[in-house]
């Protein structure tokens, strides 16, 4: 999973959509791990990990990835 997520990310980064500054590997961990902390965080703890915050971390991230 982190492979290809590396991948598409690498193509975005050649075509501008996305920074340059962080490496794709590094970039597709961060995906990885929010995927999956917010995955777990639902089932754990439905109280915090509510569709509104799901969506204000999504878009925090892109903010922080995204040219």
């Amino acid at each position: 999973m982190v492979t290809e997520i590396a991948a598409i990310i690498k193509r975005g980064q050649k075509k501008g959509v996305f920074k340059k500054e962080a490496p794709a590997n590094v970039l597709a961990l961060q995906v990885t791990s929010s995927i999956l902390g917010m995955y777990r965080l639902y089932f754990q703890s439905k109280k915090y990990m509510t569709k509104t915050n799901a969506k204000a971390m999504e878009k925090q991230f892109i903010k922080m990835i995204m040219k």
